[in-house]
């Protein structure tokens, strides 16, 4: 399940050098609510109270401001601020990421206007790296690309707080709730030189204490940036050298699958009322693309505006809310941007 490190390392530095801003590394994922939703979002949300010392003033991100309109709609609250993972719920929307060099969260009744979230910021990460949520509350992964990440966790994403979590051994890029458990996604790294040496997944049953699967579902060499759980089982989606990469945990061999895929990385999937939804870019020409699949075996390529999506920008998830909207998030250079599509091929700014 290692992948060797003179070639991973080889990838990342010709990714690195082709996006410049664009990262692609750290994608995370979610897990998508399931039945039907309101068309409007709940509009409360009522924040957890967390037991750990509350951080000092110093500590905290400064609440943002509105960022400015680059398209056809904006959104407030993010000013600042860098989206990594998103996840939908009946109540509206959780995000997290950074802002102002910290870790940080958000809370979205809509997805257009959002609200900071308390995070206790004693000696914590500068960024949270994957969201998703579950039967009885929120499970987030933070920490930095050369470490192993850390757990934390909400009632409802208004307030995050570290436990005590064990079995993880590198970063996390996604993480998801499935049929009662929790499954994470990422990168073994290597202690000395920082650097993945391999992929890795994760399952738990409480959402702290986790075990690798990844001898039962083989990742090989490539990165693993997102998973989400449908009526099959697991998507798993990442990319290599050569392109995009899925997975199914169905698969009798577990082998990947790549048509459509080549010279593209996958940032993240959801799941829809009619199957699977990824967004990703093209490696040379940083073109964003979507793929939409009724069963995560065979997938459709579709080339997006390059104008809704600026090819500096960066894409690192996507979820579904409940009233079936599919919402991605990522950042501009202003700060936090939000993206929303009603099929997965037609995109516009905003929420």
């Amino acid at each position: 399940m290692v992948r060797s490190p003179s070639r991973s390392r080889h990838w990342r530095l010709r990714v690195a050098a082709v996006t410049g801003s664009l990262v692609v590394l750290a994608a995370c994922g979610e897990a998508a609510p399931s039945g039907p939703g309101s068309a409007d979002f709940s509009t409360e949300r009522t924040t957890t109270a967390v037991a750990s010392a509350a951080p000092s003033p110093a500590a905290s991100p400064p609440a943002s401001e509105p960022a400015a309109a680059t398209g056809t709609a904006a959104v407030s609250g993010l000013r600042g601020a860098t989206l990594y993972g998103v996840t939908g719920r009946d109540a509206g929307v959780v995000a997290v990421g950074s802002a102002d060099e910290f870790a940080a969260g958000w809370t979205s009744a809509d997805g257009q206007v959002w609200q900071p979230a308390w995070v206790a910021s004693d000696g914590g990460p500068a960024r949270f790296r994957a969201v998703a949520a579950g039967d009885d509350g929120l499970v987030a992964f933070a920490g930095a690309d050369d470490s192993a990440s850390t757990v934390w966790t909400s009632d409802d994403g208004g307030a995050w707080a570290p436990v005590e979590a064990s079995g993880i051994e590198g970063r996390i890029n996604a993480v998801a709730f499935h049929d009662g458990q929790w499954f994470a996604v990422g990168d073994l790294i290597d202690t000395e030189g920082g650097e993945a040496v391999g992929g890795a997944v994760y399952v738990s049953d409480d959402g702290s204490s986790w075990s690798v699967l990844t001898d039962e579902l083989l990742v090989g060499e490539a990165t693993v940036s997102d998973v989400v759980g449908g009526d099959g089982g697991l998507v798993i989606v990442g990319f290599d050298v050569d392109g995009g990469t899925v997975w199914l945990d169905t698969e009798p061999r577990r082998e990947p699958i790549t048509d459509g895929f080549e010279g593209s990385t996958i940032q993240g999937v959801a799941v829809t009322d009619d199957g699977f939804v990824a967004l990703g870019r093209g490696v040379a020409d940083l073109r964003p693309v979507a793929w939409t699949s009724p069963d995560g075996r065979s997938w459709e390529r579709t080339d997006l505006d390059a104008d809704v999506f600026g090819p500096s920008e960066q894409i690192h998830d996507l979820t579904t809310t409940a009233d079936g909207r599919l919402l991605a998030v990522g950042a501009t250079d202003d700060g936090g941007m939000v993206w929303t599509s009603a099929d997965g091929v037609t995109w516009a700014r905003g929420g």
